[in-house]
């Protein structure tokens, strides 16, 4: 059973859930008896795990980059519902050759995005283990939440950053080779993109948006309804100096099916001229998701990474 599927069988099978967006996205009138002063306001809630020898190897990962990456992979779920963070909570699976006093070094990871972003540390836990764990959970607001599922034909798709360049540094650093300090950043410390949808809703359309964890291949499909196809222009994604470098198939590999790129992937109606998007295609009505590449077209064939 893959990871989507056992996904699947929880929405399916778990009478009352929301399951199904980057956030749980919640009215905030659920939480109140006087719902009319505070109609059209959510709260959204965001979790995520990482693991050592999973996520990340003591290897190359620093303990402040770890704490950065558990909190900066949350806050990109928060990013592509369009919302804003506000609180954090951490709990923390600690093995025996990691020290109290080195946890510091962890927490030092979550004050540098908590300090930028205004984050509140609100509580959590800490438990023994065999290997070191981190599951931090998020929570945020925002007044107009943007979904997945609600693309319409004939509009953009655009995408916030290179893709490719985690994958390509992950690989690097397993075959214990030197990382260019640039793709470095993007597998260690990356940059979650917090206020670009904001700002870009301020004077255009944004009608869907998923940020790229699992690869593009993967996820364009979480993007996508059975109605509406996507058509993906190869030229036009954005790839580091260092990508280009190779062969297109070395590249694709990354850039498709790397995964850890958390950039997001959105759609809009509107041709958006803004410097921190890029243009990479547009949607349809072929029910496909499709790349273009060398005048050919491919159907996305995704190969993440099996957690099953």
């Amino acid at each position: 059973m893959t990871e989507d599927r056992f996904i699947n069988y929880i929405s399916k099978n778990v009478k009352n859930n929301i399951i199904g967006d980057d956030c749980a996205v919640i009215p905030l009138e659920n939480f109140s008896h006087d719902s009319e002063k505070i109609s059209g306001q959510y709260v959204l809630i965001a979790t995520d795990t990482i693991n050592e020898k999973v996520h990340f190897s003591l290897d190359y990962f620093s303990l402040y980059d770890i704490g950065y990456k558990s909190l900066a992979v949350n806050l990109s779920d928060i990013a592509a519902c369009a919302g804003i963070p506000l609180y954090y909570q951490v709990s923390l699976t600690v093995p025996p050759y990691i020290k109290p006093e080195m946890l510091e070094h962890v927490y030092k990871g979550f004050e540098t995005l908590s300090n930028k972003y205004n984050l509140i540390l609100s509580g959590g836990d800490t438990v023994a283990g065999r290997f070191l764990s981190i599951c931090v959970t998020v929570i945020g607001k925002t007044s107009n939440p943007v979904l997945r599922k609600n693309a319409g034909r004939g509009e953009n798709v655009y995408v916030t950053g290179e893709l490719g360049s985690s994958s390509y540094a992950l690989d690097l650093f397993q075959k214990k080779l030197k990382v260019p300090d640039s793709l470095k950043k993007k597998h260690l410390t990356p940059e979650p993109r917090i206020n670009v949808l904001n700002n870009l809703m301020k004077t255009n359309k944004i009608t869907s948006c998923i940020d790229i964890s699992d690869g593009l291949a993967l996820d364009i499909y979480r993007l996508k309804s059975a109605a509406t196809g996507f058509e993906i222009n190869y030229n036009d994604i954005p790839k580091s100096d260092e990508l280009k470098k190779m062969d297109i198939e070395e590249q694709l590999g990354h850039m498709l099916n790397g995964g850890e790129d958390f950039e997001l992937l959105f759609t809009s109606p509107d041709d958006i001229k803004n410097e921190d998007v890029y243009k990479i295609g547009t949607t349809n009505k072929t029910g496909k998701a499709e790349l273009i590449i060398n005048n050919n077209r491919c159907v996305f064939n995704p190969k993440p990474y099996k957690h099953f």
